[in-house]
């Protein structure tokens, strides 16, 4: 692995303030690196913190202090008409893939956005999107449907073909398969680790669902009120959890 991470944050923390209300710690101290090709678990129960930070990493939500920092450089309060390069390294999936789309879209319009934007000529496009298609298991006539045409679980590839257009190296899956049956989640699960490993992507695999991710993810996060309570190799941390928050996630990912 190389010696400076893709993505790194430094005691990264977001507050929700409103007036006349009491402050909201939504991520409180965060802080942890992710390499090259590296397959990273963050969990924990709803309304942890696990989508702020996904949504602070890819600056959708501004954070309140600490830093993010993209190969070394600092871009937490980069400005937002300067983030196309954070873009061009990370993408993120996100847990509704129907409202990710433009209803009034095809599903291949979507994907091929990011790369016609960087001046990819529409014959190049096309190819490439039937390529991203084929990877994410659809057939490449799925290019003409539009979102609402199509199953969660085909539209959820899709979305994913769409974060992989454009080259990144680092993929943020948030909740990306909760909103799937049991079945489609470990078909999803298994496609996106065999894209991880065949193209040495960085993932950041955020659920709820400690068991869903072993086997799949090689370093697991646990964070509980904003907090990272534990964190180590998936494996070893299932085996021997060590925080009580963790042992009752392991508890019930075993029941």
């Amino acid at each position: 692995m190389e010696r400076t991470p893709i993505l790194e944050t430094c005691d990264l923390r977001k507050v929700f303030r409103a007036k006349g209300k009491d402050d909201i710690v939504a991520v409180d101290g965060a802080s942890f690196q992710i390499h090259v090709g590296q397959s990273v678990a963050l969990v924990g129960g709803s309304g942890c913190g696990k989508s702020t930070t996904a949504r602070m990493l890819v600056r959708l939500t501004d954070a309140t202090s600490g830093r993010i920092l993209l190969h070394g450089r600092d871009i937490t309060h980069t400005r937002r008409r300067e983030l196309r390069t954070l873009y061009d390294h990370v993408q993120m999936v996100f847990q509704n893939p129907t409202s990710s789309f433009d209803p009034r879209r095809t599903l291949g319009h979507g994907i091929a956005e990011g790369l016609l934007n960087r001046g990819v000529s529409k014959a190049e496009a096309r190819i490439a999107t039937t390529d991203l298609l084929e990877q994410c298991g659809l057939d490449p006539s799925f290019a003409d449907h539009y979102p609402g045409e199509v199953s969660g679980g085909q539209c959820q590839r899709a979305a994913i073909a769409r974060a992989l257009a454009v080259g990144p190296e680092l993929l943020i899956c948030d909740e990306a398969t909760s909103a799937l049956d049991v079945t489609v989640q470990n078909l999803v699960v298994r496609m996106l680790g065999d894209i991880q490993r065949n193209r040495r992507l960085a993932l950041l695999f955020i659920c709820h669902d400690l068991a869903l991710v072993q086997g799949f993810c090689e370093r697991v996060m646990v964070m509980q009120a904003g907090r990272i309570v534990e964190e180590g190799p998936t494996a070893g941390v299932l085996a021997h959890p060590q925080h009580e928050y963790t042992q009752r996630l392991v508890l019930t990912a075993r029941a």
